[in-house]
């Protein structure tokens, strides 16, 4: 994911919803969007080329509800910090 795009949404913290499905997004995700997102409660990652994992930041995002992802997107499909958030 190119660093100038994933700084420019982590400087959304109002943003509640975040659609980025079938943009054929590469590389990982960074980190910083789980602790400079507080409001987010949508975001679709699905039908891109992620790699890696969902970082465990993400597990800080507490008012996500809906999490849309392609299961062969990412190593793990899930980190630890979100199964128990989602449980």
């Amino acid at each position: 994911l190119d660093s100038a795009l994933a700084a420019a949404i982590a400087s959304l913290s109002d943003l509640r919803a975040l659609h980025i499905a079938g943009i054929e997004l590469q590389g990982v995700l960074p980190g910083l969007w789980g602790s400079s997102l507080p409001h987010l409660s949508y975001l679709n990652l699905s039908h891109n080329a992620l790699a890696g994992t969902l970082p465990p930041s993400f597990g800080r995002l507490s008012a996500l509800a809906v999490l849309y992802e392609c299961p062969y997107c990412f190593t793990h499909t899930c980190t630890t910090a979100l199964i128990t958030y989602f449980a």
